[in-house]
């Protein structure tokens, strides 16, 4: 007898057992919220240009390659979460990018995007952390 309640690859396999599921019935139930994530990353002060915080939904690394015209610089991620329905809803397939030169700018952002207070408390905790919101507030 074949158990029941579990996931097969193969749907020819799955339509003679009605207890197994195939994984694209899976992917279908699997909210996108959990999947699409946003990460931000800290450039920053350069030659006169004032620190920035970079925000990307959807990006496929913690990592990007910022192009300068002195050199391409790579940044990690400070802090990642879930995208927002709205986030979601506006955005597309391929990354988006947002930077904020100041908390503020951010700060509108987000609230227009439904980020949660308590998400804003924690990236505003990372930024502390890593002297991000005192360099970026400078300018």
């Amino acid at each position: 007898m074949i158990p029941t309640n579990k996931l097969v690859l193969n749907t020819s396999f799955a339509n003679c057992y009605p207890g197994y599921h195939t994984l694209s019935a899976m992917k279908k139930s699997f909210s996108l919220t959990q999947s699409i994530k946003v990460d931000y990353f800290f450039m920053p002060e350069r030659q006169g240009k004032p620190a920035e915080i970079i925000m990307i939904i959807n990006n496929p690394s913690r990592f990007i390659l910022v192009p300068t015209r002195e050199e391409d610089i790579e940044l990690e991620s400070f802090y990642q979460r879930n995208a927002t329905e709205p986030e979601l809803t506006a955005g597309s397939k391929t990354p988006v990018w947002k930077v904020f030169f100041s908390w503020q700018e951010l700060e509108e952002d987000h609230q227009q995007a439904g980020v949660s207070e308590t998400m804003l408390h924690a990236l505003s905790n990372y930024t502390r952390h890593l002297d991000i919101r005192r360099e970026v507030e400078a300018y």
